[in-house]
Formats: structure tokens, sequence, C-alpha cells
């Protein structure tokens, strides 16, 4: 499973497995991040395209791009993106 820069071809980060599976993804993709910061690219806000099929529509990929809340709280109150709160 290679993670490869769009217009260099270069291959950044790449995993071989028995199966497709989201582990094998996310290895991938953590060679790729030491990759990046080797070479001092940036890849905050990188545009990553991938396949639509589980490995990389499940909670275990997607929660590497979507920010997390502070504290773990993911109610209906307050931001759960910044983990502030709002009063009531």
């Amino acid at each position: 499973m290679p993670i490869i820069g769009h217009v260099c071809k270069m291959a950044y980060g790449w995993a071989v497995g028995p199966q497709a599976n989201t582990a094998l993804a996310l290895t991938a993709w953590e060679i790729a991040k030491a990759t990046f910061q080797e070479l001092a690219i940036p890849y905050a806000g990188m545009i990553v395209h991938h396949d639509r099929d589980a490995v990389y529509t499940g909670y275990g990929w997607t929660n590497q791009y979507y920010p997390q809340p502070d504290d773990g709280d993911c109610g209906t109150r307050g931001d759960v993106w910044s983990g502030s709160r709002t009063s009531q």
C-alpha cells in the first residue's frame, strides 16, 4: 500500500501485508510522515487522495484527519472540536 506524491510520483511511504486493511494503511502513512519530516516537506493540510473502500473510510483512517476535542467530551454542549464549553 503506497503513499505516492501526485506530481513527482515518489513513494513517500509504503507497507506490505497479507491483506489491505486500516492498520496497513496507517503503517504506510506513518512511514510517509517520517519521510516528509526527513525531507522537510510540510504535510499539515496536505490533500490525500485515496480509494473509497472501508480501509480509508473507517474511523481508524479518518481519525488521522479530523481534530479531536482536548478533554474527550463529545457531548452536545460546547465546541467539541476545540474542547471549549458554553455556559447555560
